[in-house]
Parts: structure tokens; C-alpha cells; sequence
């Protein structure tokens, strides 16, 4: 075994030195290969760029040539018009030569000629005449200048929300004969040129062009798939600073940091403050160089797969010799170790047999292992006593139907015939239809349960258990069940016998009260009486669900619904308790609400049965003081909601109690209370009688350590009232109205100035705070519609500034005051605003504003408000208001149930209707898309607010995004945006994230019904 293990040690090292020298001369002929390759594609890459930095230049240079002889024919046809009208103002017919200027076709979006005062006065788009440009800065510009320098102004690219195009303004000074500025004529540029040019100078797929400001590096327009946006800026990026070292050069890089890699060429525009850029994908220019370069690749390949195949046949040759000498000793040394092997494992089998006897041996159930061919392999001694076969035919090797025989003729299957049984069963066991887990009696009344499992390489292992115990335990739980069950009938009928005896003298005693009633009684008594009467009547209305009991049980309840009068009702619960009140010290007083229904539609003595068991447990459970019964009505998702609260003097409730507040037989024990406690069901029962009226119950902290029980229940409409027929009020016309229209979503300003200038009203907008206080100080505005969350300066701080403008003129203090002083200090100021909360009502009033609108403001609403505010005299309908809690939420508190808005509607449908009633089609399809274009881009915004635990930009953005919803119909997207308003008031995070989490699904189910109701339009 020496003398083998030295040879080949021998002929491997004459091998190794063989292979070295084979693979230093290969490794030196792929080397010359490669390197040859190499500097002949990079020679040929060099003349290739060298070649298409050529063509983008040229294509640089006709691109340059045609943005400045478009912009050279725009100022000449602007310098022509701003002639013609200085020459004769009043004949100047801006639509004419419009017409007549064939070269401002496809260069100008609209023209338009502005006034010295900045009001635009004409225009080629009817919707601009009339609004202010005077904080432009094209107006601005031109204005400044002393004496007309005969240039055109260019202003920043800005996007047109009308024509949804990029353009750039242009405008020229007008001057009247005397020489004093009469105001500008100016034009929107219309970038689409480049788009036109980046078609024709075929840039490929991924190329792209860009008109830049050579100066600033703001993009002015762009087209291809470069990833520079219109109206963005590459100021700072290693673009722009290519293009200030080389404005006429080329650049390659990234056009945006992180984009794609590209060739670009730059170059400036003569006498204009632009650059041109041109982009191209260098792997489609350089495409010829690549397939080149593949073939270069695949013949160096090739060749260095060559050598390689050559190296490795020499290599495998000298591999061979050397196996063949060193096999003879690998076989013998092989050998030696399978016959150790070999030895190992008979000893570990010996081993394992033992161990598996043990295990069978020890087992309390029985066990039997099946071959393939259904014969015994393994057994223990349990399986003769589980089975009845007898032990001595136990062996390895017995059929399986010889052990079924035997069975069958001791008796296990009953009286069978023993073949056909056997047949049968063996047939079952062969189709392994019983395998799983199996119950059998057996004759001498024991059970067996039989575990059969397939085995891996055929037939099957069994385990027998006696189970004889645990169907004994089984057999005596049924027997108690049905006894329980017999039980609870027969207490069922009892309560219902025991209910029907006491009914009938209570309905005497009844009868006697309504007898009393009819008689000559004093004031007092017949007070007296009335409390009886309807101490017996909720007594009567107790034992009617004493009896229907059975009924709750199997969720049959029903309701007897009616037309009710609920203020009588709930006077007539807290007089039932006055007495009572009176001995503990306990005062008990009622607040209805104003706006809420006097009669309603619903079951009344369900309602009444829910409020006496929670001032039942009031006066139970809590201190001397107030219990006090508050009212009020709420809206959700278009609907009118009837909330009931009752809020005790306390103590409040622990925590750890609260959970068993609405759990069958719990019941809070009052040491200091002189009432028996009751039997822990009347607020299970007030929770099933609520939630079959529709409604909900729950419980809530108050402040100062008192308990609130709420109840809500939707305000049902009188089946009466439905069918008859309602006539809608004819629209009193008010005067023309002149409206500073303030809000900074360009979607909630288009609907609402959309509206109101239909109904004949001239109305002006402004974006932000600073913008209506520099408007009204120009114009004397009839009325100003303000929304209050802006940014930077906000609706409150805005009305402050007007209402303090007029003391700060100086002309304002003199004897004679100037008209306008007053006007600016008197302009109604209405606040519209999505929060309609006491609070926020309260932080407008004090500002200064006159009142609050509620977003979505109906047309009527605000022509109402109109009338009341800037027309006192003329006849209008009253302005309605609906006091809402903050935020919109229809429950109180943080553990109350919400409503998700999931489950809601995606649409508030009263309010589509009225949109789709006072607005053309066309026009409404194309605010509504303007709107959840808006509503996407800022989702993300709100998101990230939420994830950062911002409360004030939570609610800030949740409530312009909750304002354009609501005015737009978005009945569930606006609820869910009330309650991240509400949770970042109260600064809950874990609220507002659970409120923002189904924001994208809501968004998406509006965007879907909008666009589906729109589709039809819009094709």
C-alpha cells in the first residue's frame, strides 16, 4: 500500500509540470489576441462619437435657427399689432387681425391686450377678459419702464390649466399718443415646437431637446424621455454646468443626476436669453460601432475558446496517463473500506432492531406493520388483545386475510358470512380507502380507534387505542346537553307564563290611571298621575320583551315604528326619575339642539325602553351633581344622524370595568349606592334594541371624570312623506355681484367662480392670502368668499389685514374719509372652510369674518349668503347653518365605533346631482379630472405628513384635500380625510395612521366611478 501511495506522488509531480508549461503558452497566445482586439475597437469607437457629434450639432444648430426666427416673427407681428392699436385704441379689432396673422397660428396659445390698470380688456380666449394681471410680472415689467424701449418682455414658462399646454408669455408696452402707458399686448408662446421638432429630428426613442434659460437653467420646454419636465430647473446639475463652460459645445452624462447617460449638444440662442439641448441615446447612435464590436468580441472569443479546447485535450491526455496508473490502488484501497463498512452497518441494523422492538414492547397501544404484498412484518404484544387474533399465529410472513379470517370467526365483525367479509375488507385495504383514523366496536363492548397510515415503500403501519373511556364521557355530555336544553324551554315558558299573569292586572291598573286621568284632578296630582301612567307603560313595554325574550335570542325582535313627538318622550323618561333625583341630590336636566326634528319616525317605546335603563343606571352608579340629556343632529356621508347623549356627574368608569360594560350578568357594583344593582342585562338588551333601530351605543369618558353614554340613530324619513311629490323652489335672481373668490386649490376656485359667474356674478380669484389683500385694496369687492387654511399667509391673517387696512391709509382718518375706506372696512367676509366645528366657527369671527360656509358649498347656500350679507335688503332665502362637531366624526371620543368609509359610498349623490345640474358636461368632466390630478399629487404629501407625526401639516393638507373631495362629490374620500383631520386635532398618530391607511383604496374607487360616469363625455 507504501510502494502505490509513492507512485503517485511520482507521477503527479511530473504531470504538474507538463500542465504548467501547456498553460503559459496558452495564457501568452489569448493575451496577443486580446490586446489587438482591444486597440482596434477603441480607434473605431473614436472615429464613431467624433461622426454623431457631427450630426447632433447640425441638428442643434437647425433647432436653434427655428426657435429664433419663431420668437424674431412673434416680436415683428407683436411690434405690427402694438403700431396698429397706438395708432387708432378705440377701432382696434384685436379678433381681426388675429385672424389676419397667419404666422401666430401655431405659435400662440391666446392674445391679449391689458388695460393700464393691469385688467384685461381683449383676448383671443374669451375666458381672460376681465381678469386682473396686474401682480404679473410681465405687467409689472413693462409698466416700470419710463419711456417705451421698444423691447418684448419674456417671462417664466408657465402651464395653462385651460389648454393644459406649456407657454411662455410674451408681451410688448403700449403707449397712448401722449406717451403715458395704456397697459401691454402680450401672447402665450406655445412650446409646443418642441415637441414638432423632436419628432422630425428623429432622436431616437430615448432621445430628447430642451429649451433652457440660459441663464437661471429653468426649463422652459422639453419633449422625448430625457426626464427634464417643463416649468422644472436643472440650475446645479452637471448639465447646466456644461452649459454655462461651454454654451456651444458637447456634453455627455446624465440629463437629469441619476437618469440616463446621453450625448448631448448645446447651443445658445442668438440675442435671446435660451439654449438649445439635444440628447441622444448613445447606445442607439453608437449601434453599428456595438455590432462591430460584437463581432470583434465573438472572433477574440472564439479564438480564445480555441486555444482553451487545445489546452484542455493536452491537459486531459497527461490527467489520463496518470488515472490509469494511480486506479489499481484506488480499487484496492476502495475495497478495504466497503468490507469496514459493511461491518458497521450490520452492527448499527442489530442495534436499531433492538431498539424498535423496545419501543413496540413499551407502547400502550397496539401496533401491526403490513408489507406491500399485505403480509405481517411487526407487531407487539398488545395488538392479539386490541384485535382478538389469537397469538400464536402471530409470525412474520402471515397474509393479512388469514389474520381478517381468524377475526371473523371469533365473532369482531358480527354475525358474516367469513369469506365474503374477508374478500370485502381486503379489497377495502388493497384500494387504501381506510387509511386516516377509524372508530369499531368491538363484541365485548369496548371501542377501538384504528390510526392506518400508508407506509413509504408500500403497504401500512396501524395503531390500535381503546377509546372505550372517552366515548363513555362523550355519550354522557350529549345526555347533558339535552338536558340543558330541556331546561332552558322549560324556563322559557315559565318566564312566559309568570309574564302573562303579571300582564293582566297591570293592564287593570292601567285601565284604573287612564280612569283617574279622565276625572276633575288638581295640577299636581294629575302631574302625579301621568308619571305612574308612564312608569306603567314602560313596566308593560319590559314584560312585552320579558316575552319575546326567545325571539331576541333567535334574532327575531321586530319594531313597531311610528311617527312620534320626541321632545314629550324624553321629558317624559327624566320625570319618570325626578323623585328619585331629588332624594340623592342628583339634578336632571334636558338640551335639544336646534335643528333637531320635533316628530320622528321610528319605534318610540324601543327608544323610550334604551333611555330609561341608561338613567337608571345613572342614577345607580353616580354622585350627586347633573345628569344631563343632550341632543343634537350630525351629518354623515350625506345623511342626517339623531345623536343621544347622557353624561353623569361620575365618578368615571375604571378602565378595567369597561370592557364588561355591554357583557351579559356584568354588573358594576356602587358601594356608596342606596339602589339595588341590577341583573347585568339592560345594557346587552339597550345594545340589541339600538342596533335594530339602526343605530349604535357606546361609552366614552368624559371630561371631568364623568361617564357618557351615546346613542345614535339615523333620522328615518315618514313613509308618508315619501310618496308625495316636492316642487323645487324657483331661484330668486339677486344683483350683479362683484366676488374676490380666495382659495389656493385650483379645482375648489374653478367649481365655486364656475358657478357663481353662471348665475351672472363677476367674480375674481386670488391663490393666496397676500394676493386678495393686494386685490381688495385695488378693487371695492361687493363680498369676499375666503378659505381659511392657506399657506403662508392664511384666511384668518389675511381678514385681519383687510379689516385693519382702512386705519392704517392716511387719508383713511381725515374728516371726509374716502369711500373706499369704508367699503374695505364693511366688505363682508364669509369663510369657507371643510372644518365647521364651534371652535374653528368661534377663530373666525373673532379675525373678523362675518360668517361660515361649510365645503361643499351648495349653489343655493352660497347665492343665500350672497343675498343676506351683500344685499340685506333684497329678498333671499335665509342662509342655512349646520352645526357639525369638529372634524365631521359622528362618534365620540377614541374608543367609539366609526363608520369606515370602505363600506360607504364612493359618491355623495345629492351633491353629483347638483354639480351635473348647474354645469355643463364637458365642463364638469374636465374640473373633475383637474381635480384628482390635484388629489393624487397630494396624497403622497399627506402620507409622508402621517408617517413623519406632523399634526399641524396633517390637518393642513388632510383639510385641502377634504375641501376639494367634498366639493366634488367624493362622499367616502372626504369622510376618511375628516378623520385623519380629527385624530391629528386630538394628536393621536395611531389614529391618523389608521385612518390614512385606506386613503389610496378610496382614491381609486372615486377616480374609478367618476371616470366611469364621465367616460361617455370625454370619448
Amino acid at each position: 500500500m507504501d510502494d502505490g501511495v509513492r507512485d503517485m506522488k511520482r507521477s503527479r509531480g511530473e504531470s504538474g509540470s507538463a500542465q504548467l508549461a501547456i498553460l503559459l503558452v496558452g495564457m501568452a497566445l489569448i493575451a496577443l489576441t486580446w490586446l489587438g482586439t482591444l486597440n482596434a475597437l477603441r480607434t473605431e469607437r473614436r472615429a464613431a462619437v467624433a461622426h454623431e457629434n457631427v450630426q447632433l450639432a447640425n441638428k442643434a444648430l437647425l433647432f436653434e435657427t427655428q426657435v429664433r426666427r419663431q420668437l424674431l416673427a412673434v416680436e415683428q407681428t407683436l411690434r405690427i399689432l402694438e403700431s396698429e392699436w397706438e395708432r387708432d385704441p378705440a377701432g382696434f379689432d384685436l379678433a381681426s387681425w388675429h385672424r389676419r396673422a397667419r404666422v401666430l397660428a401655431d405659435l400662440a396659445l391666446y392674445i391679449y391686450i391689458a388695460d393700464a390698470q393691469g385688467i384685461i380688456r381683449s383676448s383671443t380666449r374669451p375666458d381672460r377678459v376681465g381678469v386682473d394681471i396686474s401682480s404679473q410680472e410681465a405687467f409689472q415689467n413693462r409698466a416700470s419702464v419710463t419711456l417705451d424701449d421698444d423691447g418684448m418682455f419674456i417671462g417664466p414658462p408657465t402651464h395653462d390649466p385651460i389648454a393644459r399646454q406649456w407657454q411662455i408669455g410674451l408681451a410688448r408696452r403700449l403707449d397712448s399718443k401722449d406717451g403715458r402707458f395704456a397697459g401691454i399686448i402680450g401672447l402665450g408662446y406655445n412650446t409646443a415646437v418642441v415637441a414638432t421638432f423632436f419628432h422630425l429630428a428623429d432622436l431616437g426613442s430615448h432621445g430628447m431637446v430642451a429649451l433652457v434659460g440660459a441663464g437661471h437653467g429653468r426649463i422652459y420646454a422639453s419633449a422625448g424621455a430625457g426626464g427634464l419636465e417643463s416649468g422644472g430647473s436643472i440650475a446645479g446639475s452637471p448639465l447646466f454646468g456644461a452649459m454655462l463652460a461651454a454654451p456651444d459645445g458637447f456634453w455627455t452624462g446624465a440629463s437629469v443626476p441619476g437618469g440616463e447617460v446621453r450625448m448631448h449638444a448645446l447651443r445658445r440662442v442668438v440675442d435671446r436669453p435660451f439654449a438649445v439641448v439635444l440628447g441622444v441615446d448613445p447606445a442607439q447612435k453608437l449601434a453599428p460601432h456595438y455590432a462591430r464590436q460584437r463581432v470583434a468580441w465573438l472572433f477574440a472569443g472564439g479564438t480564445t475558446l480555441f486555444l482553451l479546447i487545445i489546452m484542455a485535450v493536452l491537459t486531459r491526455e497527461l490527467r489520463a496517463a496518470r488515472q490509469r496508473e494511480a486506479k489499481l490502488a484506488q480499487d484496492r484501497l476502495a475495497l478495504e473500506g466497503a468490507n469496514a463498512q459493511q461491518a458497521a452497518a450490520r452492527e448499527l441494523a442489530e442495534a436499531r432492531s433492538g431498539q424498535l422492538d423496545a419501543t413496540l414492547l413499551g407502547m400502550s397501544d397496539g401496533v401491526a406493520m403490513v408489507d406491500a404484498d399485505m403480509r405481517l412484518v411487526q407487531w407487539n404484544s398488545r395488538f392479539s388483545d386490541y384485535t382478538g387474533v389469537p397469538a400464536d399465529m402471530l409470525r412474520v410472513g402471515v397474509p393479512m386475510a388469514e389474520l381478517l379470517r381468524a377475526q371473523a370467526r371469533r365473532g369482531e365483525f358480527g354475525a358474516v358470512d367469513v369469506e365474503a367479509e374477508v374478500a370485502r375488507r381486503m379489497a377495502v385495504l388493497r384500494a387504501g380507502s381506510q387509511m386516516g383514523v377509524i372508530e369499531r366496536a368491538r363484541p365485548d363492548g369496548r371501542f377501538l380507534e384504528l390510526r392506518r397510515r400508508s407506509l413509504p415503500t408500500g403497504g401500512f403501519v396501524t395503531l390500535y387505542a381503546d377509546i372505550t373511556e372517552r366515548k363513555r364521557a362523550e355519550r354522557a355530555l350529549e345526555s347533558a346537553r339535552e338536558l340543558a336544553e330541556t331546561a332552558a324551554a322549560d324556563k322559557s315558558r315559565f318566564v312566559a307564563i309568570v309574564s302573562h299573569e303579571i300582564r293582566t292586572p297591570l293592564n287593570t291598573l292601567l285601565n284604573a290611571l287612564l280612569l283617574l286621568n279622565s276625572g276633575d284632578l288638581p295640577p299636581a296630582q294629575r302631574g302625579v298621575l301621568g308619571v305612574a301612567r308612564q312608569s306603567g307603560d314602560a313596566l308593560l313595554s319590559l314584560l312585552d320583551d320579558i316575552l319575546e325574550m326567545s325571539r331576541a335570542d333567535a334574532g327575531q325582535l321586530t319594531l313597531r315604528p311610528g311617527i312620534f313627538a320626541l321632545r314629550p318622550l324624553l321629558e317624559g323618561v327624566l320625570a319618570i326619575f325626578h323623585d328619585q333625583a331629588a332624594t340623592r341630590g342628583i339634578f336632571l336636566r334636558l338640551e335639544v339642539s336646534a335643528g333637531v326634528p320635533d316628530r320622528l319616525y321610528t319605534d318610540a317605546g324601543r327608544l323610550r325602553q334604551v333611555l330609561m335603563n341608561l338613567v337608571s343606571n345613572a342614577m345607580k352608579y353616580s354622585q350627586p351633581g347633573l345628569i344631563e340629556l343632550k341632543v343634537t343632529t350630525l351629518m354623515a356621508a350625506g345623511r342626517t344622524i339623531l345623536r343621544l347623549g347622557l353624561c353623569d356627574s361620575g365618578p368615571a368608569i375604571d378602565p378595567a370595568n369597561r370592557p364588561r360594560l355591554f357583557q351579559p350578568f356584568s354588573r358594576l357594583e356602587q358601594p356608596n349606592s342606596p339602589l339595588k344593582p341590577g341583573t347585568g342585562l339592560g345594557l346587552v338588551i339597550c345594545q340589541r334594541l339600538t342596533a335594530l333601530m339602526g343605530g349604535q351605543i357606546g361609552y366614552v369618558e368624559a371630561p371631568e371624570n364623568r361617564n357618557e353614554f351615546w346613542i345614535i340613530l339615523p333620522i328615518l324619513p315618514n313613509p308618508a312623506d315619501e310618496a308625495r311629490t316636492l316642487r323645487p323652489a324657483s331661484r330668486r335672481m339677486l344683483p350683479r355681484t362683484r366676488v374676490l373668490l380666495v382659495d389656493d386649490i385650483v379645482a375648489n376656485r374653478a367649481i365655486i367662480a364656475t358657478l357663481l359667474r353662471r348665475e351672472g356674478h363677476m367674480v375674481d380669484v386670488a391663490g393666496s392670502g397676500e394676493a386678495a389683500v393686494a386685490a381688495a385694496r385695488q378693487t371695492p369687492y361687493d363680498i369676499v368668499l375666503m378659505d381659511v387654511f392657506m399657506p403662508g399667509m392664511n384666511g384668518l391673517d389675511a381678514t385681519r389685514a383687510l379689516r385693519g387696512q382702512a386705519a392704517a391709509m392716511p387719508h383713511c382718518g381725515m374728516t371726509v374719509a374716502m369711500p373706499h375706506c369704508a367699503t374695505t372696512a364693511a366688505m363682508p367676509i364669509l369663510a369657507l372652510t371643510a372644518n365647521t366645528g364651534e371652535e374653528d366657527a368661534a377663530r373666525c369671527i373673532a379675525a373678523g369674518m362675518n360668517d361660515m360656509l361649510s365645503k361643499p358649498v351648495e349653489i343655493s347656500t352660497l347665492l343665500a349668503a350672497i343675498a343676506r350679507y351683500a344685499w340685506p335688503g333684497h329678498p333671499a332665502p335665509e342662509l342655512a347653518r349646520l352645526d357639525l362637531d369638529a372634524g365631521g366624526s359622528i362618534f365620540p371620543g377614541h374608543g367609539a365605533p366609526s363608520t369606515e368609509a370602505s363600506v360607504m359610498p364612493a359618491l355623495d349623490e345629492p351633491r353629483l346631482t347638483e354639480l351635473r345640474t348647474n354645469l355643463a358636461p364637458s365642463l364638469l368632466a374636465d374640473l373633475v379630472d383637474q381635480c384628482l390630478k390635484d388629489l393624487a399629487v397630494r396624497l403622497p404629501v399627506l402620507k409622508s405628513a402621517v408617517a413623519m407625526g406632523g399634526s399641524e401639516q396633517i390637518e393642513a393638507e388632510a383639510h385641502a384635500m377634504a375641501g376639494m373631495a367634498a366639493s366634488y362629490a367624493m362622499g367616502a374620500l372626504e369622510f376618511r380625510l375628516r378623520r385623519v383631520i380629527l385624530a391629528a386635532r386630538h394628536e393621536n398618530q395611531a389614529a391618523a395612521h389608521e385612518a390614512a391607511a385606506g386613503l389610496d383604496d378610496d382614491l381609486a374607487r372615486t377616480d374609478a366611478a367618476l371616470r366611469s360616469i364621465f367616460s361617455s363625455i370625454s370619448a
